[in-house]
């Protein structure tokens, strides 16, 4: 049998090392992945770098949910909302023609396969905080 908090704690350390590591080499070398997925390097590199810095934040607040899974749920619900939006915003960007359909891979590993976990960790912190506070 497993234990759902230690799946969420896998998710969310996983989730941290991969955000900084990318976070971080987005800021060191802003072109890289854009160049590697068929696009076109910026003029103005710091937009990615930018992008680069919010990511590797995202890993630090990841690293902090999986210290401890029930005290900073409101990370994972910022982290969820901008997941959510940078995934629909991609989508709907490509769709109408004005973004590259190479980014959409980027995207999927960024945001998208993150959020079923998300999700389902918000469900499952709701119920043990609410639990926790009629048990006191």
């Amino acid at each position: 049998m497993w234990n759902i908090e230690r799946v969420f704690r896998g998710v969310f350390l996983l989730a941290a090392v991969y955000n900084i590591v990318w976070g971080t080499v987005t800021v060191a070398f802003p072109n890289l992945l854009l160049v590697q997925t068929g696009l076109e390097p910026l003029n103005h590199p710091f937009v990615m770098s930018a992008v680069g810095m919010l990511v590797a934040v995202y890993g630090y607040g990841f690293w902090v949910v999986s210290k401890d899974l029930k005290s900073y749920p409101q990370l994972i619900v910022i982290a969820t909302i901008g997941k959510t939006l940078g995934t629909l915003g991609t989508l709907l960007y490509v769709a109408r023609g004005m973004l590259n359909p190479a980014l959409v891979q980027m995207i999927f590993f960024n945001d998208f396969v993150w959020l079923p976990f998300f999700y389902w960790y918000l469900v499952w912190v709701k119920k043990e905080v609410k639990m926790q506070a009629v048990e006191v």
